[in-house]
């Protein structure tokens, strides 16, 4: 087993502009030894770093594999563009967080399938790790290739790249995979053999080469109870910034409501529920292991959850006593009441989200979506007395059946709302207008789908008819619309079209700088493929591509619902009263609430720890300066990311941190001057305010802090104290090259420069432009050291000003003959004076 070298990893990072990617160390982060492990399994999402670590199913697997003493789970993401360049520029094969282990050397590579637009990125990580991407191509040498999420249910498109599919809930699916894959690779079974064997072992897994052959029944994994050893209490907490950085709670999973366009809502069922008591550890165990500031409640529906009201009771004094907001996606329009308003603006403010999904009560019933405008109204008018200043509303064009009233009828609401708020000062009204996809797996799986002219023609339509102050009206490009339809009701035909964008290109095609219709079109084409048959609808008696895979809910329903759909008619949430979809058997597979007693609950001996509140703040403050040291992978952090990982730490060690006063308190922590990116820093300085004395703090913040970040020393200060900005005088720099640099030259460089008066150099800065500046008055001394070889530069600060390593280099070389060097900060050198020594 290999695993990347530190210098060959320290040249790839320092070449991109978001080295945080790649380099793991969270906290929680679990890294076994591959030698001591009888199989690996590396989880792998199709996306950014960013976008793929809020996914709580990679969170769940992740925690069920590690708990495993024989089985390893580590992770992957798709690098970004400016990595993966620099990757095939060096030759280096895409490699794990947690090891830095190439792909190529796992048993198992877990791909979770969340949105069609991120299949090319699947065929780009593979290609990236030396897999060959067609399942015929590969041996026993090359890791399986399995898949899973909500696009499996058609998973067509992928079926020649993939040797399995897990349809539907895995947590109890994964360690019984894991067992077989073992034996397998014990009893030294071919390829073949081993993927007939899975293929036999359960009806959720598909395996489209064994399916081929001799086709069998494929239905999706119901997981009966979510069961808390599901959840873990110590979750991976990122240390840069990503998408949705927060704690998901799931409360609950699946969806009574039946809307009609819903994939989710349909492929979930039935709803499970959560216990109260279940929901309350959670919180209080990942609260203490994350630091986390803020939380949201998981589900599809969260108003739906019947105990959803005790659940925030029973956690808001953790909730306020953290300092924790809460966020409510997914409100069900005439459930918002008071109570969960409080809850949710006891801590930061986020927005409140309610999704009307159309414009009228009449397009509502062909969807399936019971709102009124009345309750729309209501829960509008509740948010403004409670102070929100910032809504959304979800709304689509180009439903079945949608005329121009109905888009007349998002305007009105909206303009209604808007002059409701009106009273309440200055309210920001957020709408969304997303495009129509029908999807596999609902009663719209057979509809047409309208034309990217057609959709943006609507679109238009209603955002002319917005342009008031205080609204906004965000879209997408429907032409992303037209190729996420193709490849989420495609067959294989589409996924040679998949491989054929991905060779002239196709990266990231979520993203719209780099999403090329073009290109996709002329894929396509090559591969026979007429867009517009998709645009059509679909014959309900012919065959669908993906009908040989059971989603749950019967064809027989789906079909009920469509034409219930063109008769206006409303169907009945299954909470009152069953509707005939077919996935409860009514004795393992049903409906299991809070209020039914099928869920288990804890009893007074299993009842955690009860959460202790931080002391309220008192008139005293408390300063704690420390001396630490950013080494190793933690060079790559940015600023902001160092100030976050402080903050989380603290919170996690329940330490009673003082935050500011006023609309949105942020914790009083100060950090020195920012450390250049990738530069190792060996003495640095930050201020962190207490409400009450903090003892042991350098041991307690090293305990959990990642390898490279440490503690050195720490010391009381009082409040009249500087802060470290204030307090700093100088930075000492070390620039340390990699190769054979001309030293006679330099010096005679640095011999010209100590007798010029000026050292001009131009400063660029991304948002205030460049900047013509003198670096001499900032520099204090600088010396070169032949036999490292190494320069040595001392700069002052001035005034908050101060001077850069990399502008003193150009200086001594020209840009372009700048030889490669690893720059370090070795020291944030603090003021001697008696007011503002610190003697450490």
């Amino acid at each position: 087993m290999e695993t990347l070298n530190a210098n060959i990893l320290h040249d790839l990072l320092t070449r991109v502009e978001k080295p945080g990617r790649y380099v793991g160390g969270e906290l929680n982060m679990i890294r076994k030894n591959p030698g001591e492990t009888n199989l690996s399994l590396c989880l792998a999402y199709p996306d950014t770093y960013e976008v793929g670590m809020p996914f709580q199913g990679f969170q769940e697997l992740y925690h069920l594999v590690n708990a495993h003493p024989h089985y390893a789970a580590e992770r992957v993401y798709a690098p970004w563009t400016d990595m993966e360049r620099v990757m095939r520029e060096k030759e280096i094969p895409l490699f794990s967080l947690e090891n830095q282990r190439p792909l190529a050397d796992f048993d198992v590579l877990g791909f979770t399938l969340q949105y069609e637009m991120t299949y090319t990125n699947i065929l780009n990580m593979m290609d990236l790790a030396g897999i060959p991407l067609f399942s015929r191509d590969r041996n026993e040498k090359f890791p399986l290739m399995i898949a899973g999420g909500s696009c499996a249910y058609n998973p067509e498109p992928l079926a020649s790249f993939m040797d399995l599919f897990v349809i539907g809930d895995a947590e109890d699916l994964v360690i019984p995979l894991m067992d077989l894959i073992l034996e397998g690779k014990k009893q030294g079974w071919s390829r073949e053999y081993l993927l007939e064997t899975l293929a036999g072992s359960d009806p959720a897994f598909y395996v489209p080469s064994v399916w081929d052959r001799k086709p069998y029944p494929i239905r999706r994994h119901i997981v009966k109870e979510l069961r808390p050893e599901y959840y873990p209490e110590k979750p991976l907490i990122p240390l840069i910034e990503i998408a949705h950085d927060r704690f998901a709670l799931e409360i609950q999973r699946g969806c009574t409501e039946g809307c009609r366009f819903c994939q989710a809502g349909m492929t979930y069922r039935p709803v499970r529920e959560r216990a109260p008591e279940d929901l309350y550890q959670q919180t209080v165990q990942t609260l203490r292991n994350t630091g986390y500031e803020e939380m949201s409640l998981l589900s599809l529906s969260t108003s739906d959850y019947t105990g959803l009201e005790p659940a925030i009771r029973k956690m808001l004094p953790v909730i306020r006593s953290c300092h924790v907001s809460v966020s409510f996606p997914s409100l069900r329009l005439d459930s918002v009441n008071p109570e969960l308003l409080d809850a949710a603006l006891s801590g930061k403010r986020s927005g409140l989200t309610f999704a009307p999904e159309a414009g009228t009560e009449r397009l509502r019933r062909v969807i399936n979506k019971n709102i009124r405008d009345k309750q729309l109204f209501d829960a509008f008018l509740l948010a403004l007395e409670k102070g929100w200043k910032t809504v959304k509303f979800y709304f689509m064009v180009g439903l079945p059946t949608e005329t121009p009233e109905d888009l007349d009828g998002i305007v009105r609401l909206i303009r209604t709302l808007h002059d409701m708020s009106r009273p309440y000062g200055y309210i920001h009204i957020n709408v969304t207008l997303s495009s129509f996809i029908p999807k596999p797996a609902t009663p719209f799986q057979w509809e047409a789908q309208a034309d990217p002219a057609t959709l943006q023609a609507r679109i238009d339509h209603v955002k002319q008819k917005l342009r008031i102050p205080g609204i906004k009206v965000m879209t997408r490009d429907p032409e992303y619309t037209l190729i996420e339809g193709i490849l989420a009701r495609g067959d294989r035909q589409v996924g040679d079209a998949i491989y054929r964008s991905w060779r002239k290109g196709s990266r990231f095609d979520a993203w719209s700088e780099y999403f090329d219709m073009d290109r996709w079109m002329e894929a396509f084409e090559e591969s026979g493929i007429s867009a517009e048959t998709y645009l059509t609808p679909f014959d309900t008696q012919t065959l669908l591509p993906w009908e040989h895979i059971s989603p749950g809910v019967s064809l027989t329903y789906l079909l009920k619902e469509k034409e219930k759909a063109y008769r206006e008619e409303y169907t009945q949430d299954c909470r009152d009263g069953c509707t005939g979809c077919d996935v409860c058997d009514f004795t393992e597979i049903r409906m299991r609430t809070v209020d039914s007693g099928t869920v288990r609950t804890f009893t007074k001996a299993e009842d955690p720890i009860p959460f202790q509140p931080l002391p309220e703040p008192s008139s005293e403050r408390y300063i704690t300066r420390l001396e630490f040291s950013k080494t190793g992978l933690m060079r790559y952090l940015s600023h902001q990311d160092l100030f976050r990982l402080i903050h989380r730490s603290l919170n996690f060690l329940r330490l009673p941190v003082r935050f500011s006063e006023g609309f949105n308190p942020r914790p009083r922590i100060s950090l020195g001057y920012p450390i250049p990116m990738g530069f190792e820093a060996l003495s640095e300085y930050a201020d962190i305010t207490f409400n009450t004395p903090v003892d042991g703090l350098r041991e307690k913040l090293n305990s959990i802090f990642p390898p490279g970040l440490r503690i050195l020393k720490t010391q009381d200060v009082s409040k009249d104290t500087p802060s470290v900005m204030q307090a700093t005088c100088y930075l000492d720099y070390e620039a340390l090259f990699q190769e054979k640099v001309p030293i006679q030259k330099i010096k005679q460089t640095l011999d010209e420069l100590a007798g010029m008066d000026q050292w001009l150099i131009t400063r660029h800065h991304p948002k205030k432009g460049n900047k013509t500046i003198d670096l001499k008055p900032l520099v204090d001394n600088f010396t070169i050291n032949e036999t490292r070889p190494s320069i040595f530069v001392r700069f002052r600060v001035q005034e908050t000003r101060t001077g850069r390593l990399d502008e003193f280099l150009h200086i001594i070389f020209k840009k372009e003959d700048l030889p490669p060097y690893e720059g370090r900060r070795l020291k944030a050198g603090l003021c001697t004076d008696e007011t503002t020594d610190i003697k450490m």
